[in-house]
């Protein structure tokens, strides 16, 4: 799969749910999504510049141990994401806040109208 910021919107659409489509310039804000996708984009161009194809270097062995380190780190990375949300759910129900209220669906953004009528 090609990576783009398209392709990046629809798994975060699809991981968040409820309908909600997250904008590229959305997604481009939050610091850990925008530097791994310049990161992915600056080793396709340099492969590219080389004439490289991804991976065609590597052996199966090697393959498996660099999918293995990744697979690790995002476990890592998940785990983090883990502990997070159950400080920010223990946090919020500390400070009155119910399970029920937590789990109700986000509204969608009226698009087009700005902050301008709020007072």
């Amino acid at each position: 799969m090609v990576l783009t910021w398209q392709s990046i919107q629809v798994l975060a659409s699809e991981h968040v749910g409820s309908g909600y489509v997250w904008t590229r310039q959305a997604l481009e804000r939050h610091p850990q999504i925008k530097s791994a996708y310049t990161a992915h984009e600056t080793r396709r161009k340099k492969l590219a510049k080389s004439g490289a194809r991804a991976g065609r270097r590597l052996s199966e062995p090697q393959k498996i141990s660099r999918l293995e380190e990744e697979n690790e780190s995002l476990r890592r990375q998940l785990s983090r994401y883990d502990e997070l949300f159950a400080t920010y759910i223990g946090n919020a129900v500390s400070n009155g806040l119910t399970v029920e209220q937590l789990s109700k669906p986000l509204e969608r953004p009226s698009r087009g109208m700005g902050n301008s009528d709020k007072t």
